[in-house]
């Protein structure tokens, strides 16, 4: 029915970003949506079950936050509400998005094994950082999604 379509959608849209930003040059890293602790959970199943398989069929990294505060014993504690995170919640999404973007393939400066990052000029057309319209959009997508399918409920 209608959740159908719109997790069609989402995946459309999802897909077309990653592959803009593929096809850019940058390194994409895209995350799970984590854990609410209100009813409205159900629908992040599917979607964080599509961001994972999308990540792995298109090689990207993945900040699995969902499964990182689910693994915190009594992460409920990591809230302020049912939504936001306290300073030790924001700890964990921040280490798990460090480990993603240390996971990406494309250099070391030398020992550690980690990436090499730097800015990429983005297309003459665009006046801004790719990356950061990217991440928005995104951010903008899954909100609506989840929006709309609460409504549903």
């Amino acid at each position: 029915g209608q959740q159908a379509r719109r997790i069609a959608e989402f995946r459309f849209n999802l897909e077309r970003m990653v592959d803009l930003a593929l096809a850019n040059g940058s390194k994409v890293v895209i995350s799970t949506i984590t854990p609410r602790l209100d009813s409205h959970n159900d629908n992040a199943v599917d979607t964080n079950s599509l961001i994972r398989e999308m990540a792995g069929r298109k090689g990207i990294a993945l900040a699995d936050n969902s499964a990182a505060i689910a693994a915190v014993d009594g992460f409920k504690s990591l809230y302020i509400d049912h939504v936001h995170f306290n300073d030790a919640g924001n700890a964990v999404l921040a280490n798990t998005f460090f480990n993603a973007v240390k996971s990406i393939k494309g250099g070391s400066s030398g020992g550690g094994g980690g990436c090499s990052m730097s800015y990429v000029d983005p297309p003459s057309r665009w006046p801004m950082n790719f990356e950061l319209l990217l991440f928005v959009i995104l951010s903008f997508v899954v909100l609506r999604v989840l929006a709309g399918i609460r409504r549903e409920n």
